[in-house]
């Protein structure tokens, strides 16, 4: 009887560990304790494009955040309410697209050094094309947004 429960629990395990990526298992991964010693203009190994790769992640992520909560800043007067569910609905949707679409570099460079840095670099570029539309909607509202 205890089996019909733990061959469930591991075909689980198996499926969410190897099918698909953890962004925030990508995120803090061990070799990045070395990221003081790589200098990302001139990286050349493997080691150091996947720790560029992933600190520019890591920054597009964080600039997201930031950007995105400035967006739901705007929408906190009760009439906007149905607004700002639409907003976080549609991010939830973008941010599952961003990581399933990734996964396709994931799948396509499996078994090949550069494997993480294709999909790193591919979470990047539409991570940072996202910032430039929440930017963009930001300015339809007038609002004005420093450039980093």
């Amino acid at each position: 009887m205890k089996y019909f429960f733990v061959i469930p629990v591991l075909f689980l395990f198996y499926f969410d560990t190897y099918c698909q990526v953890d962004i925030q298992v990508i995120k803090s991964q061990s070799y990045l304790k070395y990221k003081a010693m790589v200098n990302c203009d001139s990286a050349e190994t493997t080691l150091e494009l996947r720790i560029c790769a992933n600190l520019a992640f890591q920054r597009s992520d964080s600039l997201l955040g930031i950007i995105y909560n400035d967006v739901l800043s705007h929408f906190t007067t009760p009439d906007l309410k149905k607004e700002k569910k639409f907003l976080e609905k549609s991010q939830k949707r973008w941010i599952e697209y961003r990581d399933e679409y990734c996964n396709l570099y994931w799948k396509f460079y499996e078994g090949g050094s550069l494997q993480p840095v294709a999909y790193l670099n591919c979470l990047t570029d539409l991570t940072d094309e996202r910032i430039t539309e929440l930017k963009k909607f930001l300015k339809e509202i007038n609002v004005n947004y420093e450039e980093e």
